[in-house]
């Protein structure tokens, strides 16, 4: 737990609704709480990780990488774009408020039911994309940056 509680994704995106103005702060706050009654479907996501456990084995890793480009990589896109429209327009919030909240609970639903062997850090990042939507872009920005001071 201690690498969770000092991971960037749990200081950030308080730090970035501080600074916030309130429709955005509303709508993060949205997001959280949507996000955190998906764990009704917990049950529904176990069944689907075993179904990609055995597909991940029955395809020699294969089932990972379809699942990645498939599912995942179109949402992230989405919701960082969607982010990056959010923080730099603000006449389309509006516009976007359903839709973004409506793509950022699908990500979670799709990393909730993936089976993936990566390190704990790219997870935590790819969950705060999900969880912390309107603030996806800062944190694609902020976790490069802190990749570039790394190497």
């Amino acid at each position: 737990m201690h690498i969770i509680e000092n991971h960037p994704t749990a200081v950030l995106p308080t730090i970035y609704a501080r600074q916030a103005d309130g429709f955005t702060r509303i709508t993060w706050r949205v997001v959280k709480v949507l996000s955190m009654a998906m764990t009704v479907l917990l049950p529904l996501a176990w069944v689907v990780q075993l179904v990609g456990l055995i597909l991940k084995f029955l395809t020699f890793g294969l089932y990972l990488v379809v699942y990645s480009l498939i599912f995942w990589m179109p949402i992230m896109w989405l919701l960082l774009g969607t982010s990056w429209l959010w923080l730099r327009s603000w006449p389309l919030r509006p516009l976007l408020f359903i839709p973004g909240i409506a793509l950022a609970l699908v990500g979670h639903f799709v990393l909730m039911c993936a089976h993936y062997d990566l390190d704990h850090d790219a997870v935590l990042w790819r969950v705060s994309f999900t969880e912390d939507w309107p603030f996806s872009w800062k944190l694609r920005k902020a976790m490069m940056d802190g990749q570039e001071r790394n190497q």
